[in-house]
């Protein structure tokens, strides 16, 4: 049915049940161990939680990976079908990373009787969420010839079958060519997005072909394989930027703290998911039919291009000029309008919870500067608090501070003793920011190890189990410490994987489970009483298998850290195994937990 109605479905009883009038949504995800997908996901739930949805990850992989575990969870994929989801989102760039728009398409022929959406790709007849990808690349690698007078510039692409990158690379030549600049084959590497492909790049163009001295500037066709290049310079001992720039494309929360920070382009990556999620709903709602949207990209100015940004010192010319208020007050009427405007763009969603942020922070700072008051001191301050106290991430409060201060500086420009008061009262608010994102830091390490030394603990513990009994004890305890509120363990049936039978379940809020529920049909994913809650719920489907053979399926609450999801699978599965092999009649019958 519509996301309106309720949906039935067969007991192996007989009798037929209605379970939710909520809407399901599922989105296919190839790992939780990266960056973008993660956004993405993230994205996808906070719009489905606001719009009272139920969020299905199903975490499969790959499509047609070379890698025998990839295509073991791909299996995951299959589990998605219109009796337990009513639309579809697919991360088109991550799970066809291997295979290729066409071969996508071709797979996803089996869910055709659902609505569609694709991300960072497209599907004939669903919609999809795009992104600028040739503006943005165009405009970096102009930047590295206007700006810089980089003329030898290098690019590591990304997958071949991958559109995105082909948009790049396509955008790359594009940029030379309306810069009078010869295409140059021996210019280009490979790559797949990674890092170690950045390295790799590396190493073609200064070992095999000799090119040290010639490249000036690398583009990379996404911020991992742009680190892999700058780890692989810094071992050669080459200066970024000052022998070779390097750019990336994502701005990935890393590419804030690589080391110099990443010049790149911004992508919206959270909003690629919610996106997703709006477009579905609204095809639902209204039975609309394929749309397609696409969001924009931004150019991001850091030091690995050769911009110095916030440490550009103050020029000499500027501490002779006379003050002139007139002049800044004049430019600031002027630039009033774009600058609130960049300050929206740069904060990225963040600052949602201070209303008004931008505009209070330039009258704050335009009252300190005139004044000599606190105010700006005080009011940075103050939204910094409610940023920490709401759980924001503030790691964009660098990228405000730095176009605060390229549109002050400006209005400021004939003014020299007003740029170094402000020079210093920038300065004083950077400081302020360094010191809570340490820590933050600090804080996120601490978690990283505790939730590393869970896992070494729970993996060590799976490795040796003997019986339902003892995975039961293992999965409640140790998952519940990851954070994990709600996860079930089922089992296909010997003869038939149409019927699962749940092997370890524990939920903080939906019904305990019946002796009569713990057979079900494996479309439902978990027992009945699952999404008997009234309230948006998010979960991991994951596959069960060991040694090529499919075991079963979990269903794993998304309320832990999301790089956790991938393991979790594997380890029980291989916890399955050793269970049938010491003791067959528990592994294949199974034995609920209480909840």
């Amino acid at each position: 049915m519509g996301a309106g109605g309720g949906r039935y479905y067969p007991l192996a009883s007989g009798r037929k049940t209605i379970t939710t009038h909520r809407p399901r949504l599922g989105l296919f995800i190839s790992t939780l161990v990266d960056e973008y997908q993660t956004a993405v996901l993230e994205g996808a739930r906070e719009a489905a939680r606001a719009r009272g949805a139920h969020l299905f990850c199903f975490l499969g992989g790959a499509l047609q990976s070379s890698v025998p575990l990839q295509a073991q969870r791909n299996r995951a994929f299959s589990l998605a079908s219109r009796e337990n989801i009513d639309a579809l989102a697919i991360i088109a760039g991550s799970v066809g990373h291997d295979c290729g728009a066409a071969r996508l398409a071709e797979y996803c022929k089996r869910f055709a009787d659902l609505p569609m959406c694709t991300i960072a790709g497209e599907i004939p007849g669903g919609s999809s969420v795009a992104i600028d990808n040739q503006i943005g690349m165009r405009e970096t690698v102009f930047h590295l010839i206007d700006a810089h007078d980089r003329r030898r510039i290098a690019f590591i692409r990304g997958p071949e079958p991958n559109p995105e990158a082909q948009d790049r690379f396509k955008a790359y030549r594009t940029a030379l060519g309306e810069r009078g600049i010869d295409f140059d084959p021996k210019l280009i590497a490979s790559g797949d997005f990674s890092m170690a492909s950045g390295a790799r790049a590396v190493g073609l163009f200064f070992d095999q072909r000799k090119l040290a001295g010639s490249i000036d500037a690398i583009v990379a066709a996404d911020d991992m394989t742009a680190f892999g290049a700058l780890e692989e310079l810094e071992r050669r001992g080459i200066e970024v930027p000052a022998q070779v720039a390097v750019v990336g494309f994502d701005d990935l929360e890393e590419a804030r703290f690589s080391s110099p920070p990443l010049t790149t382009v911004r992508q919206p990556i959270r909003n690629q998911g919610a996106a997703a999620v709006r477009l579905l709903l609204e095809r639902l709602r209204a039975d609309r039919g394929q749309e397609r949207m696409e969001l924009p990209t931004t150019v991001v100015i850091r030091r690995s291009c050769g911009c110095f940004g916030d440490e550009l010192p103050l020029s000499p010319r500027y501490s002779r000029a006379p003050p002139s208020h007139s002049v800044f007050e004049a430019e600031l009427i002027r630039r009033r309008q774009l600058m609130t405007a960049e300050l929206s763009r740069a904060a990225q969603g963040s600052f949602m919870t201070v209303p008004g942020w931008n505009d209070l922070l330039i009258k704050a700072f335009i009252d300190q500067l005139q004044t000599h008051s606190d105010r700006f001191s005080k009011a940075f301050r103050s939204i910094l608090d409610s940023l920490l106290g709401a759980g924001a991430d503030i790691a964009a409060v660098h990228d405000v501070i730095t176009v605060l201060r390229q549109q002050m500086l400006g209005c400021l420009e004939p003014d020299g003793r007003l740029r170094e008061r402000a020079e210093n009262m920038f300065q004083d608010v950077r400081l302020v920011t360094s010191e809570a994102m340490e820590r933050i830091q600090a804080r996120r390490r601490a978690k990283a190890e505790r939730i590393a030394g869970v896992l070494a603990a729970t993996m060590g513990e799976l490795a040796t189990v003997a019986s339902a009994k003892e995975l039961t004890a293992i999965v409640r305890r140790r998952f519940t410490e990851l954070g994990i509120t709600s996860c079930y363990v089922s089992l296909f049936d010997e003869h038939d994987d149409r019927t699962a039978r749940l092997l370890v379940g524990y939920d903080a809020e939906a019904p305990a489970v019946t002796a009569a529920q713990q057979t079900f049909p494996s479309v439902l994913l978990a027992p009945e009483p699952w999404l008997n809650v009234d309230k948006s719920r998010g979960f991991a489907i994951m596959s069960i298998h060991f040694d090529g053979e499919p075991l079963g399926l979990v269903t794993a609450s998304l309320d832990g850290p999301n790089y956790v999801y991938d393991a979790l699978g594997d380890m029980i599965g291989m916890a399955v195994h050793r269970i049938r092999q010491l003791a067959p009649s528990e592994g294949a019958r199974g034995t609920a937990a209480a909840h």
